[in-house]
């Protein structure tokens, strides 16, 4: 993509797929230097595409989203070879690439340039969820706990119904706030009782602290003391996989993947819970 960039400079869209694509490569020091560059050029990615049914099979087609495309459909539509003609505005990516420019930033440990970055996204679309559940990640990257709920509070009143919302705010703090990221998961669940990953995150997160446990249990000796302590961090690991055990049943249930399914069979090995996992045997085929 950045070859055909070079190959046009006028084309600002191939800079943006290729400083993605660099993104999702995690090749940050390339994505930044190329979402700079998009910032430097003012690309907005601003489009009207253009679409319209095939008379034949009835099918939506893209024609494009130039003035070219906008005639050649029209046209179609005019012999009528097209029906329902539709046309789908492009939001502007100015708050995208502000947003991702900051979360380089963070990564990279320059905070007041991820300030900066963000500051300018939100003065381009200040009502952007998107940019502002951008900015909680960065002020909890930060360790900036004040700013990150306050944030937060201020996504949730404007979308107190949004599963995915609360889902994303749940996996965003999970490690270093896994209290809040408790309620988001809950909350997400109140909202849409069959999504499977709130469960299975839930599970996740209330079964946090077992290495932990574990690691201290192993290291345990035979003295009175030691095994007093050994029943307390056994009574302690049990207690957390019984809390997490019904959200990994309804994980299974909604989603019976062989990995959620893996992990409940351990988890039912570990409590003892024989009939269960005799059941649970049957269905992963093991």
């Amino acid at each position: 993509m950045y070859a055909a960039y070079e190959a046009d400079p006028t084309n600002l869209e191939n800079l943006y797929f290729a400083a993605n694509y660099y993104m999702s490569a995690a090749d940050y020091a390339k994505a930044l230097q190329y979402f700079e560059e998009l910032k430097k050029q003012n690309y907005s990615g601003e489009a009207i595409n253009y679409y319209a049914k095939n008379m034949v099979n009835e099918q939506e087609e893209f024609y494009g989203s130039n003035a070219e495309a906008k005639k050649n459909r029209d046209n179609q539509v005019r012999l009528k070879l097209a029906t329902a003609p539709r046309d789908e505005k492009v939001a502007s990516k100015k708050g995208e690439i502000a947003k991702y420019i900051a979360l380089i930033y963070v990564q990279q440990g320059k905070n007041e340039q991820a300030k900066a970055a963000l500051a300018e996204a939100k003065a381009i679309n200040p009502d952007d969820i998107g940019i502002m559940q951008a900015e909680a990640e960065v002020l909890l990257k930060m360790n900036d706990m004040d700013g990150y709920k306050a944030v937060t509070k201020k996504i949730v009143e404007k979308e107190p119904n949004n599963a995915d919302l609360f889902f994303n705010l749940g996996v965003t703090s999970a490690k270093s706030d896994p209290v809040s990221a408790e309620s988001y998961y809950k909350r997400t669940i109140e909202i849409k009782p069959d999504y499977w990953q709130a469960h299975l995150n839930l599970a996740i997160l209330k079964m946090a602290n077992e290495q932990k446990l574990v690691d201290e249990m192993n290291k345990l000796g035979t003295s009175d003391k030691d095994m007093k302590r050994y029943e307390t961090l056994k009574k302690q690991r049990d207690d957390m996989f019984r809390s997490a055990i019904p959200h990994l049943e309804k994980a299974y249930e909604l989603n019976p993947d062989k990995e959620v399914g893996e992990t409940l069979y351990n988890v039912y090995g570990a409590l003892e819970l024989t009939d269960k996992r005799k059941a649970l045997k049957a269905k992963l085929g093991k």
